[in-house]
């Protein structure tokens, strides 16, 4: 008789089960092999101690003492839902494991899920892995499964799952199991028993499922807040089209524990209920009735089992699942193997991400105000703001004043004119941005390396001069980072490495090769660079290792100092609005990588660029001079890299300004060799795919569209069709009549409101500049004094139905021309206007709360 050594690596709740259910197999079956418990391990000693002396086990082991043991031909991870992940890698590592069982979940994060992919692939075959999904076991649902399998119901056109179990509303039973309250991925309803329903489901309807939404709840007294006792999917099936729900709750009251499965399907239904678990019912068409298929066991025992032992019903399915593990009968179950589980995990993660977005839209559809300013505006005395003491500053005035916004404009390395519109990438961040005191505080640079630094104006960014004294210093924290061993920053900048690599190192390498190139736009250096041809490409990394390695540093200081400002801001109940513009710089890696997307020629120069015609700005329109999308490319690639933009920038912050939404819908291009934008065409672009593409997988849109301009019914459909704030601009407000669509009273709440954008002129500029019937409208509705009429705008923004207002810093400090941050149409002195900390009064701040409270912002 074959004879198989387990080893238990866990000893607690569930490791008890199983071993109950191994020990009940000999009962069950006829011809099993011997199964000998060799062994179990966990991290206390005192656990696994009376763990194997209780259930009969050799010996008790350390994980380091398991992992050596070569007697061991079965592993059941059944540890902490954290470890999973590493026992199985354990586990595959162990010399003469042929047999690995899984308790769900089968890991803890995505990288986990990757991870595992990788680990099947370069496993041994002849190794058996089973994911711990024993309810697929139960008799009735496995020929429930075999009747649908059958395909006499035709395609299934939708389904309800619901998967109740334990009474959570009673203290005492609460108390003991409050971890597995926490919120999926890691504990709560869905991880715990939504797994279980996940599993069922993607056994009757592939494993292709996808999440179109997802509810959680559970709030009532003597619950922690955020829990999940309840949780609820709507689920999609691609193939089919088949849509659906699955539930999970803790609090099964007067039902006990409850599966219940129903499929309407095109020629028929399947139903199946726990509670009545000797039959399964369906339902053919024509038969006008349901019909009962009697189960009862189809796996009775060969002997009588020993009283006081008889398992409960889940239980005894989990006998069942052993039995199937060890000897590899019963072909017509089904096989929870480890794609199976992973297909379950990437729904309870995907659980998490919809949460956090609806989580995210709740919050942000309450009436809400703040103020825009971008990070080089900030104060501060490296002539230019920074992600550092000023910008923590500037949250706390904003928490002060019951501000719940801080919008910004893009974050990237910029270009030509220093536009932050014009970026050397569309996902790294600027260097200048970097603050040296936090790396003084990092053990990166020493207080006296920013001794000596030249004089900057305190109103002005100059970023030539700026760039000229910081980035030496930048190098310098470089090498003192490579040359000392700074043991928790090492581990975060290989996490970010690796975490990044998918955007990072085609970066790094760009940067590095504009160096090498003496600044040079890309398309203009040597031909076999420029056409990223591999050969040539592998002898540059070699090349410029050194500063491929440090802009990939610099990227891992700009993100650790953003994400934890971002990380302050959200604990003060301040969001951040982020600025994602619809084009990029030609002059970027963006294009470099991916030149198929954009209209280039065959000297991989742009044919036709970007623009609008002429508008409020401009009598020529604006020519921008970006690439134009080749949406047809796009649409065959999935639009994978506008998705992949959209995910960062959602992760990046809280809502995600789409600049030129318009151009979503469609494009005005202009041929390269234009002088103005005037001889442009309307060109349909691709974006109502994208938005539902991305919406789909993302779960949720947190995104404000920016819908200035020549804005067409087509326009505003795709806005709304995706339920996305416009915006409105008061300083557009006056051109017309009363009819005039920015006017308050002609828009509901669905917006966002400014007083004027980073392309307007300030507001008191503005109303110094308005002439003839415009002004005339100005003067009824603000009045006739300037820095009354300005006070006047603000308090007309934030009465406003739209449910989110924003002001400019300048406006609210009451600044004139002076402080625009940047005039459409003019290429140099734009950008680079700060404030002073001193300019910021207690005036300015009484003003912003009471207003705030009195139209409850």
């Amino acid at each position: 008789m074959q004879k198989i050594h387990v080893g238990f690596l866990g000893a607690g709740g569930i490791a008890q089960a199983h071993v109950y259910s191994i020990q009940a197999l000999k009962f069950y079956y006829g011809e099993i092999p011997e199964i000998i418990l060799e062994s179990v391990a966990s991290a206390r000693e005192e656990s696994r101690e009376s763990f194997a002396k209780k259930f009969g086990f050799k010996c008790a082991q350390t994980v380091k003492e398991f992992s050596a043991n070569e007697k061991i031909d079965a592993v059941f991870i059944l540890g902490p839902n954290k470890v999973h992940f590493e026992h199985f890698k354990l586990a595959l590592q162990m010399p003469n494991v042929k047999y690995i069982y899984l308790e769900k979940p089968v890991c803890s994060s995505q990288k986990e899920e990757e991870a595992m992919k990788e680990l099947l692939k370069n496993a041994d075959s002849s190794i058996k892995i089973q994911v711990g999904f024993q309810y697929l076991q139960t008799s009735s649902v496995r020929e429930a499964l075999n009747f649908w399998k059958s395909g006499e119901l035709g395609k299934p056109i939708h389904f309800d799952l619901k998967y109740y179990h334990g009474d959570y509303l009673q203290e005492s039973y609460r108390e003991k199991r409050v971890t597995r309250l926490t919120p999926a991925p890691d504990g709560g309803a869905m991880a715990d028993l939504g797994s279980h329903g996940i599993s069922l489901l993607m056994a009757f309807m592939g494993e292709k499922l996808q999440i179109t939404s997802a509810l959680q709840g559970g709030n009532f007294q003597g619950v922690p807040s955020g829990s999940d006792l309840f949780s609820s999917l709507a689920l999609i099936e691609p193939e089919t089209g088949a849509v659906g729900n699955m539930s999970a709750s803790r609090i099964s009251s007067g039902t006990g524990d409850l599966v219940y499965l129903e499929i309407y399907a095109e020629k028929g239904a399947i139903r199946y209920s726990s509670q009545n678990s000797e039959y399964f019912e369906y339902y053919l068409e024509g038969s006008n009735q349901w019909i009962k298929q009697m189960v009862g066991s189809n796996y009775k025992p060969v002997t009588s089992f020993p009283s006081g032992h008889v398992p409960p019903g889940w239980l005894r399915s989990m006998v069942h699942a052993h039995y199937r593990f060890f000897t590899g009968d019963d072909k017509q179950s089904f096989n929870t193997d480890l794609n199976h589980g992973l297909a379950v995990q990437r729904i309870v993660r995907e659980t998490a991400d919809h949460l956090l977005i609806l989580e995210k839209n709740i919050k942000m559809a309450k009436r809400s105000s703040g103020v825009l300013l971008h990070i080089s505006s900030l104060p501060g005395n490296e002539g230019i703001g920074t992600l550092g003491e000023s910008a923590f500053r500037f949250v706390d005035f904003l928490a002060e004043n019951n501000q719940k916004l801080w919008q910004i404009l893009p974050l990237g390395p910029v270009g030509f004119g220093n536009s932050p519109y014009q970026c050397y990438s569309a996902f790294a961040g600027n260097p200048l941005f970097i603050d040296l005191n936090l790396l003084v505080n990092d053990l990166l640079l020493q207080d006296h390396d920013l001794r000596n630094k030249p004089k900057f104006s305190s109103r002005r960014a100059d970023f030539q001069k700026i760039g000229k004294w910081k980035n030496p210093l930048l190098r310098r924290a470089f090498k003192n980072f490579a040359s000392k061993s700074q043991d928790g920053l090492n581990v975060n900048y290989s996490s970010f490495l690796e975490k990044n690599e998918w955007w990072l190192n085609d970066y790094a390498l760009f940067m590095a090769a504009k160096k090498y190139f003496k600044n040079k736009v890309w398309n203009d250096w040597d031909d076999e660079i420029k056409r990223r041809l591999e050969k040539s490409l592998k002898k540059l990394r070699v090349e410029l290792a050194g500063e491929i390695e440090y802009q990939k540093f610099l990227q891992f200081l700009f993100f650790k100092q953003w994400f934890q400002l971002k990380e302050y801001a959200n604990l003060k109940g301040v969001k951040i609005i982020g600025d994602v513009p619809l084009y990029v710089s030609t002059d970027s890696v963006d294009v470099w990588a991916n030149t198929d997307i954009y209209q280039l020629d065959k000297n991989l120069k742009p044919t036709q660029v970007g623009g609008v015609p002429p508008d409020y700005f401009s009598e020529t329109g604006q020519l921008w001079g970006n690439p134009v999308f080749n949406w047809q490319r796009l649409k065959e690639r999935d639009f994978d890299w506008w998705i992949a933009r959209l995910y960062f920038n959602q992760n990046m912050f809280d809502l995600v300004r789409i600049d030129h939404f318009r151009g979503l819908e469609s494009f005005w291009s202009v041929p390269a060799n234009e002088k103005t934008a005037i001889n442009g065409e309307w060109i349909p672009a691709g974006g109502n795919e994208l938005m539902a593409k991305f919406k789909e997988q993302a779960g949720g849109l947190s995104f404000i569209a920016e819908d200035l301009g020549v804005i067409t019914p087509e326009v505003e459909k795709l806005r709304d069709d995706f339920k996305l704030p416009g915006m409105k601009v008061l300083q557009f407000a006056f051109s017309s009549d009363k009819t005039n669509e920015n006017l308050p009273h002609n828009y509901g709440n669905n917006f966002v409101v400014f007083t004027g954008t980073h392309d307007n002129n300030t507001t008191l500029g503005w109303l110094r500049s308005v002439k003839g019937e415009e002004k005339k409208l100005v003067n009824i509705y603000l009045g006739r004094r300037k820095k009354q009429a300005l006070k006047k705008s603000i308090e007309m923004a934030w009465s406003s139905s739209a449910k989110m207002a924003v002001i400019p810093l300048q406006d609210l400090l009451g600044f004139g021309s002076k402080a625009r941050m940047n005039t459409p149409g003019i290429s140099s002195g734009n950008w680079g206007w700060r404030f002073q900390w001193g300019q910021l009064k207690q005036k300015h701040s009484k003003f912003l709360k009471e207003i705030t409270n009195k139209y409850n912002r």
